[in-house]
């Protein structure tokens, strides 16, 4: 466990000092603390980057990454990245992390068509199962596309989550089990972050 949140934490902070040179401490600290949270509690504790079945006998579910993207989402924070490459050069950075050209990430975004299926071979679904370099930038900057700020203490980071990450519970137990869960894991893997 303890390598592996090592490992994420100096993927996302090579992200947070890319992506936000200028900002405070506190705030790029923030944004850290919160991403690694979300990777660590959708990616099982940093194990899975593909979601396991919604039913025994199913294949599995559409999540991809430690931050499990579905096609749909991808597809809204890659065409973020394109609208905000002007001012802030987001898509080139993306290509630049999956090692590819601007045109070849925007064609395979292209093909995100369907909100729950990849399509097969689909290069954005295997940079995010391949590459968590590439799945943090693409969370980095699908979080950026909500106008709400991401709140401090991690009681508030599961709630934003449940809030703008989540959004789907089967009813409000559920969601209140989640949440409280997200911010027991939350504590615990902030002990072994090099904060």
């Amino acid at each position: 466990n303890l390598e592996r949140v090592r490992a994420m934490w100096q993927l996302i902070s090579e992200c947070i000092e890319d992506l936000h040179p200028s900002s405070s401490s506190d705030y790029k600290i923030n944004l850290k603390k919160f991403l690694l949270h979300v990777a660590w509690h959708e990616g099982k504790f940093l194990k899975a980057r593909i979601q396991d079945p919604w039913r025994p006998g199913e294949p599995n579910g559409p999540g991809r990454s430690f931050f499990q993207f579905e096609p749909a989402r991808a597809k809204e924070a890659v065409d973020y990245a394109k609208r905000k490459e002007s001012d802030r050069g987001w898509l080139t950075r993306i290509a630049l992390k999956a090692g590819k050209d601007s045109k070849t990430i925007l064609d395979a975004n292209e093909a995100l068509i369907d909100a729950t299926k990849w399509p097969p071979g689909n290069l954005i679904e295997r940079l995010l199962i391949d590459n968590d370099l590439f799945g943090v930038y693409l969370a980095r900057i699908a979080f950026s596309k909500i106008p709400e700020s991401i709140p401090m203490e991690n009681s508030s980071h599961a709630e934003y989550w449940a809030k703008h990450w989540k959004r789907v519970f089967d009813n409000d137990a559920q969601r209140t089990e989640l949440v409280r869960r997200f911010a027991e894991e939350s504590n615990m893997v902030d002990t072994m972050a090099p904060i």
